[in-house]
C-alpha cells in the first residue's frame, strides 16, 4: 500500500520541490499552500502523514504537528499486537484484518480505528477518541472522516452486528460470533 503524503507549505515553490522529491521516491503526494486548503484537502482525503510548515500565517501548525507526533508515537505503541473477536483478526503491523478466511480490503485509518475498536470490545469508544488516536487530532471538522470510516470498516465487515453506533457519543464493537 502506498503512502499518501500532504505537504503543507506557504510557499507555493517549496511546497512543490518537497513534493516533487516525494514523488520521486513513490509516494502518492498532494499540495497545500494555506492551513484552511490544508484542512479541507485532508477532510476530503485524508493523507497518511502530513508534513507542515510550521509558520503557516492561517493556521497553528505547530499544535497541529504535536498532535500529530503524538498520535503516531500513540499509534506505534499501541499497535504492537494482534487483535483477535471472534472470527476477525486484525494485524495492523501488517496492515492486514481477516474475517474468517476472507481479506479484509481496508485502508489504513479505518484498519486502525477497526483495531483500536475491538481492542476495546464492549466499551463506547467516543469519536473524539477516534480523532485523537486514528487521526492525531482532535479538530471537529474532522467527524464526517470518523463516518466515513466506520462505513468503510463496516462495508469491508458485510455483516451487521459488529460495530454499534452510540448516538451523540461514538461506538462500541460487539463481537458479532
Amino acid at each position: 500500500m502506498t503512502a499518501k503524503l500532504l505537504v503543507v507549505d506557504d510557499e507555493p515553490r517549496t511546497a512543490e520541490l518537497t513534493a516533487e522529491l516525494l514523488r520521486r521516491a513513490g509516494y502518492v503526494v498532494d499540495v497545500a499552500v494555506s492551513g484552511a486548503d490544508a484542512l479541507a484537502r485532508a477532510r476530503l482525503s485524508p493523507p497518511d502523514l502530513m508534513l507542515l510548515d510550521y509558520e503557516m500565517p492561517d493556521m497553528d501548525a505547530p499544535e497541529v504537528l504535536l498532535a500529530r507526533v503524538r498520535g503516531a508515537l500513540r499509534d506505534r505503541a499501541t499497535t504492537q499486537r494482534v487483535v483477535v473477536r471472534g472470527r476477525l483478526r486484525v494485524d495492523v503491523l501488517r496492515g492486514e484484518a481477516w474475517l474468517g478466511d476472507r481479506a479484509l480490503k481496508l485502508e489504513r485509518r479505518p484498519l486502525l480505528m477497526l483495531q483500536l475498536l475491538a481492542s476495546r470490545t464492549g466499551e463506547v469508544v467516543t469519536r473524539a477518541e477516534l480523532l485523537e488516536s486514528v487521526w492525531g487530532s482532535s479538530y471537529a471538522g474532522f467527524d464526517h472522516s470518523v463516518e466515513q470510516a466506520v462505513h468503510e470498516v463496516r462495508r469491508a465487515l458485510q455483516e451487521p452486528g459488529w460495530i454499534e453506533t452510540v448516538r451523540g457519543i461514538g461506538y462500541r464493537f460487539v463481537t458479532a460470533d
